[in-house]
């Protein structure tokens, strides 16, 4: 028999996070710690009514011709539909793509930038 916990836990949609922070920092650049990332993403599906499925994350510089297997990862979730939604700090720490990275979830899931 569940508890009413986890029968609430597995009433709600669930959601990926997507966490990353540049090897280069520069000087006079706040940069939000990947932690701090987690646990502002975990409070977001708190409050929102999600539960966190996974956390991608990655310690990376993402300019345009870098792989990133983890964020690659977390869009193939996001597009075969292994989770409905996808939050992600901020739009630089998500691609740096703009359009051209969000477009393709479009209709298909929730992304969230925070």
């Amino acid at each position: 028999m569940k508890t009413r916990a986890a029968q609430a836990a597995g009433d709600r949609p669930e959601v990926d996070l997507l966490v990353r922070k540049s090897k280069i920092v520069r000087d006079g650049e706040h940069a939000l710690s990947l932690r701090a990332q987690e646990q502002r993403g975990r409070r977001w599906a708190d409050q929102n009514g999600y539960r966190v499925r996974k956390v991608w994350k990655e310690n990376l510089c993402a300019y345009s011709d870098v792989e990133r297997p983890k964020y690659d990862a977390a869009m193939k979730a996001v597009l075969d539909g292994e989770v409905p939604a996808l939050w992600c700090f901020a739009l630089d720490r998500f691609s740096r793509k703009g359009i051209d990275a969000i477009g393709p979830i479009l209709g298909k899931a929730r992304v969230i930038f925070d």
